[in-house]
Protein backbone atom coordinates (compact mmCIF):
# COMPACT_ATOMS: atom_id res chain seq x y z
CA UNK A 1 0.00 0.00 0.00
CA UNK A 2 1.30 3.34 -0.98
CA UNK A 3 0.22 6.94 -0.68
CA UNK A 4 -0.24 9.25 -3.69
CA UNK A 5 1.78 12.12 -3.43
CA UNK A 6 -0.78 14.60 -2.61
CA UNK A 7 -2.56 12.38 0.11
CA UNK A 8 1.33 12.17 1.22
CA UNK A 9 2.09 16.30 1.26
CA UNK A 10 -1.14 16.88 3.12
CA UNK A 11 -0.44 14.67 5.43
CA UNK A 12 3.25 15.86 6.06
CA UNK A 13 1.77 19.70 5.86
CA UNK A 14 -0.47 18.49 8.73
CA UNK A 15 1.86 16.84 10.68
CA UNK A 16 4.31 19.59 10.64
CA UNK A 17 1.82 22.13 11.54
CA UNK A 18 1.22 20.11 14.70
CA UNK A 19 5.06 19.76 15.57
CA UNK A 20 6.41 16.87 13.31
CA UNK A 21 9.47 17.95 13.08
CA UNK A 22 11.23 18.31 9.20
CA UNK A 23 14.38 16.65 10.90
CA UNK A 24 12.29 13.32 11.60
CA UNK A 25 10.22 13.40 8.56
CA UNK A 26 13.51 13.42 6.35
CA UNK A 27 15.02 10.35 8.30
CA UNK A 28 11.62 8.75 7.68
CA UNK A 29 11.80 5.62 5.58
CA UNK A 30 8.43 5.64 4.57
CA UNK A 31 8.93 9.24 2.72
CA UNK A 32 12.11 7.86 0.67
CA UNK A 33 10.10 7.62 -2.39
CA UNK A 34 9.16 11.30 -2.46
CA UNK A 35 12.09 13.10 -1.87
CA UNK A 36 12.66 14.48 -5.35
CA UNK A 37 9.56 15.71 -5.72
CA UNK A 38 8.20 19.35 -6.29
CA UNK A 39 6.39 18.53 -3.35
CA UNK A 40 9.20 17.45 -0.83
CA UNK A 41 11.00 20.54 -2.11
CA UNK A 42 7.96 23.05 -1.01
CA UNK A 43 8.08 21.49 2.53
CA UNK A 44 11.41 22.06 3.13
CA UNK A 45 10.58 25.54 2.07
CA UNK A 46 8.38 25.95 4.28
CA UNK A 47 9.31 24.23 7.38
CA UNK A 48 9.67 27.42 9.45
CA UNK A 49 6.11 29.16 9.08
CA UNK A 50 4.73 25.19 9.75
CA UNK A 51 7.11 25.44 13.08
CA UNK A 52 5.68 28.92 13.43
CA UNK A 53 1.82 27.62 13.23
CA UNK A 54 2.81 24.61 15.74
CA UNK A 55 4.57 27.14 18.30
CA UNK A 56 1.50 29.80 18.20
CA UNK A 57 -1.13 27.16 19.01
CA UNK A 58 0.78 25.87 22.16
CA UNK A 59 1.83 26.70 25.92
CA UNK A 60 5.86 27.47 25.27
CA UNK A 61 6.85 27.93 28.39
CA UNK A 62 4.63 25.20 29.95
CA UNK A 63 6.51 23.05 27.23
CA UNK A 64 9.78 24.39 27.88
CA UNK A 65 9.41 23.80 31.53
CA UNK A 66 7.83 20.36 31.08
CA UNK A 67 11.18 19.60 29.02
CA UNK A 68 13.61 20.31 31.43
CA UNK A 69 12.02 18.22 33.77
CA UNK A 70 11.62 15.26 31.75
CA UNK A 71 15.46 15.38 30.73
CA UNK A 72 16.32 15.62 34.53
CA UNK A 73 13.91 12.96 35.34
CA UNK A 74 15.40 10.85 32.49
CA UNK A 75 18.92 11.41 33.45
CA UNK A 76 18.45 10.31 37.59
CA UNK A 77 15.96 7.13 35.97
CA UNK A 78 19.63 6.19 33.92
CA UNK A 79 21.47 6.53 36.50
CA UNK A 80 19.49 3.78 38.53
CA UNK A 81 19.33 1.50 35.96
CA UNK A 82 23.62 2.31 35.38
CA UNK A 83 24.15 2.23 39.55
CA UNK A 84 25.52 -2.01 39.58
CA UNK A 85 25.86 -1.81 43.29
CA UNK A 86 22.22 -2.96 44.79
CA UNK A 87 22.99 -0.90 47.99
CA UNK A 88 24.21 2.04 46.17
CA UNK A 89 21.15 2.03 43.71
CA UNK A 90 18.76 1.84 46.54
CA UNK A 91 20.21 4.62 48.56
CA UNK A 92 20.36 7.02 45.42
CA UNK A 93 16.47 5.87 44.56
CA UNK A 94 15.45 7.02 47.62
CA UNK A 95 17.19 9.54 48.60
CA UNK A 96 17.80 11.44 45.30
CA UNK A 97 15.70 10.25 42.50
CA UNK A 98 12.35 9.71 44.39
CA UNK A 99 12.20 13.30 46.55
CA UNK A 100 12.87 14.60 42.93
CA UNK A 101 10.36 13.00 40.80
CA UNK A 102 7.63 13.49 43.68
CA UNK A 103 8.63 17.07 43.50
CA UNK A 104 8.03 17.37 39.87
CA UNK A 105 5.03 15.54 39.95
CA UNK A 106 3.61 17.72 42.20
CA UNK A 107 4.49 20.32 40.13
CA UNK A 108 3.03 19.24 37.39
CA UNK A 109 -0.18 18.95 39.50
CA UNK A 110 -0.03 23.00 40.07
CA UNK A 111 0.70 23.29 35.98
CA UNK A 112 -2.83 21.89 35.99
CA UNK A 113 -4.58 23.94 38.25
CA UNK A 114 -3.05 27.04 36.14
CA UNK A 115 -3.18 25.93 32.78
CA UNK A 116 -3.91 22.55 32.19
CA UNK A 117 -3.09 19.04 31.46
CA UNK A 118 0.77 19.74 29.86
CA UNK A 119 -0.16 16.71 26.79
CA UNK A 120 -0.37 17.63 23.35
CA UNK A 121 -3.08 19.70 23.12
CA UNK A 122 -1.29 21.99 25.80
CA UNK A 123 2.46 21.66 25.13
CA UNK A 124 2.89 19.73 21.62
CA UNK A 125 3.90 16.84 23.04
CA UNK A 126 1.45 14.01 25.35
CA UNK A 127 4.90 11.68 26.35
CA UNK A 128 6.63 14.15 28.71
CA UNK A 129 4.52 14.53 31.43
CA UNK A 130 2.90 11.21 31.07
CA UNK A 131 6.59 9.46 31.86
CA UNK A 132 7.44 11.91 34.65
CA UNK A 133 4.09 10.73 36.39
CA UNK A 134 4.67 6.97 35.56
CA UNK A 135 7.70 7.08 37.72
CA UNK A 136 5.46 8.28 40.45
CA UNK A 137 5.19 4.97 42.58
CA UNK A 138 3.41 4.32 45.71
CA UNK A 139 3.04 8.14 46.65
CA UNK A 140 -0.54 9.13 47.94
CA UNK A 141 -0.83 11.86 45.32
CA UNK A 142 -1.61 10.00 42.21
CA UNK A 143 -4.99 9.21 43.92
CA UNK A 144 -5.76 11.63 46.62
CA UNK A 145 -5.02 14.65 44.23
CA UNK A 146 -3.64 13.94 40.44
CA UNK A 147 -6.14 11.18 39.39
CA UNK A 148 -9.67 12.67 39.48
CA UNK A 149 -7.65 15.80 37.66
CA UNK A 150 -6.61 13.19 34.91
CA UNK A 151 -10.33 12.02 34.68
CA UNK A 152 -11.07 15.41 34.02
CA UNK A 153 -8.40 15.99 31.53
CA UNK A 154 -9.57 12.72 29.62
CA UNK A 155 -12.59 14.42 29.53
CA UNK A 156 -11.74 17.52 28.00
CA UNK A 157 -9.07 15.82 25.19
CA UNK A 158 -6.24 17.47 27.35
CA UNK A 159 -5.06 14.31 27.77
CA UNK A 160 -4.89 11.35 25.62
CA UNK A 161 -7.18 7.71 26.32
CA UNK A 162 -3.73 5.71 25.83
CA UNK A 163 -2.14 8.24 28.16
CA UNK A 164 -4.41 7.95 31.01
CA UNK A 165 -4.24 3.88 30.11
CA UNK A 166 -0.47 3.76 30.52
CA UNK A 167 -0.63 5.75 33.65
CA UNK A 168 -3.13 3.62 35.12
CA UNK A 169 -1.96 0.19 33.70
CA UNK A 170 2.08 1.18 35.70
CA UNK A 171 0.49 2.34 38.97
CA UNK A 172 -1.99 -0.62 39.42
CA UNK A 173 0.94 -3.14 38.02
CA UNK A 174 2.97 -1.72 40.93
CA UNK A 175 0.95 -1.61 43.67
CA UNK A 176 -0.66 -5.45 42.72
CA UNK A 177 3.12 -6.87 41.69
CA UNK A 178 1.32 -6.97 38.26
CA UNK A 179 -1.31 -9.64 38.98
CA UNK A 180 -3.37 -6.72 37.50
CA UNK A 181 -3.02 -5.77 34.22
CA UNK A 182 -5.53 -3.25 34.02
CA UNK A 183 -5.76 -2.35 30.26
CA UNK A 184 -2.86 -4.33 29.09
CA UNK A 185 -0.76 -1.60 26.94
CA UNK A 186 2.12 -3.27 26.63
CA UNK A 187 3.09 -6.47 23.74
CA UNK A 188 2.31 -9.44 25.90
CA UNK A 189 -0.02 -12.65 25.82
CA UNK A 190 -2.85 -12.28 28.20
CA UNK A 191 -5.63 -14.72 28.86
CA UNK A 192 -9.38 -14.11 27.42
CA UNK A 193 -10.52 -13.05 31.07
CA UNK A 194 -7.70 -10.30 31.13
CA UNK A 195 -8.43 -8.78 27.55
CA UNK A 196 -11.97 -8.71 28.32
CA UNK A 197 -11.58 -6.72 31.45
CA UNK A 198 -9.51 -4.65 29.44
CA UNK A 199 -11.57 -3.95 26.40
CA UNK A 200 -14.01 -2.97 29.09
CA UNK A 201 -11.70 -0.57 30.92
CA UNK A 202 -10.75 0.66 27.51
CA UNK A 203 -14.50 1.01 26.14
CA UNK A 204 -15.07 3.25 29.26
CA UNK A 205 -12.54 5.79 27.83
CA UNK A 206 -12.84 5.69 25.16
CA UNK A 207 -9.45 3.63 23.80
CA UNK A 208 -9.21 1.38 20.67
CA UNK A 209 -10.21 -2.69 21.78
CA UNK A 210 -7.20 -4.84 21.51
CA UNK A 211 -8.22 -6.39 18.27
CA UNK A 212 -8.37 -2.89 17.07
CA UNK A 213 -4.83 -2.25 18.06
CA UNK A 214 -3.50 -5.62 16.70
CA UNK A 215 -5.13 -4.81 13.83
CA UNK A 216 -2.96 -1.32 13.62
CA UNK A 217 -0.23 -2.95 14.38
CA UNK A 218 -0.36 -5.13 11.58
CA UNK A 219 -0.94 -1.75 9.08
CA UNK A 220 2.23 -0.13 10.41
CA UNK A 221 4.46 -2.88 9.36
CA UNK A 222 2.55 -3.06 6.33
CA UNK A 223 3.24 0.72 5.53
CA UNK A 224 6.37 0.83 7.40
CA UNK A 225 5.21 3.26 9.61
CA UNK A 226 4.77 4.08 13.20
CA UNK A 227 1.44 4.76 14.30
CA UNK A 228 2.55 5.99 18.19
CA UNK A 229 0.22 3.66 18.91
CA UNK A 230 1.82 3.31 22.20
CA UNK A 231 5.30 3.68 23.64
CA UNK A 232 5.16 -0.32 24.47
CA UNK A 233 3.64 -2.04 21.25
CA UNK A 234 6.71 -3.40 19.08
CA UNK A 235 3.99 -5.96 18.14
CA UNK A 236 0.06 -7.26 18.76
CA UNK A 237 -1.09 -8.40 22.04
CA UNK A 238 -1.79 -12.24 22.46
CA UNK A 239 -5.08 -13.35 23.53
CA UNK A 240 -4.51 -17.25 24.62
CA UNK A 241 -7.14 -19.46 25.72
CA UNK A 242 -7.78 -20.34 29.21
Amino acid sequence: MRMTPRVCFLFLERGMTKGWDWKSIKKDKAFRAYHDSKGWTALAKHQQQFRHTFESGINLPVREEVKRMLVRDQLRAIKVALTPVKRWREWYTNKRFVPHNRAMVRRINEIIDESGYPGERLIGDRSWATIIISHNEHDTIYFQTLRPKLLQALETGMLAPIDFAQLETWRRGVDSQWNDQAYVIFEQTVTKAQAAKADELRRAINLRSIDLNNRLVALERELGMDFHLSPYHGGPITVKDE
